[in-house]
């Protein structure tokens, strides 16, 4: 075997060096969204749905946050960052309820198809 052969096999320290670097990366992010967390929290207390939509892209953020600084340098890592984003798409629309806001004015429904009322 060559050199160029035994230096391009990814060695155990160069392993657990990534997984170190990756793991503290994202306690440092970790750290930073429950802050915001406890921020949110106190002015939001009214909102019940908000907590588990707030959790879940923080959970969904580290996952890809750690996966993406481990596969740092090959193409996984571009596949990641493609699935992240396809992530977050699917994340807003679920959360909006696709995109349609309704507001209870009143008593009364107000939704961007409540003056469409002969559709009804």
């Amino acid at each position: 075997m060559s050199e160029a052969e035994v230096e391009t096999k990814p060695s155990r320290r160069k392993l657990i060096v990534k997984v170190v670097k990756a793991a503290v990366i994202t306690t440092v992010y970790g750290v930073i969204w429950f802050v915001i967390w406890l921020l949110l929290s106190n002015f939001l207390p009214i909102f019940q749905w908000f907590s588990t939509l707030y959790w879940i892209l923080v959970y969904a953020s580290l996952f890809f946050t750690f996966a993406i600084k481990i596969s740092e340098g090959t193409i996984y890592k571009y596949i990641l960052v493609i699935l992240r984003s396809f992530f977050i798409i699917v994340y807003i629309v679920y959360s909006t309820n696709f995109g349609v806001f309704t507001i209870n004015i009143g008593g009364g429904l107000l939704s961007p198809w409540s003056s469409f009322h002969f559709l009804q």
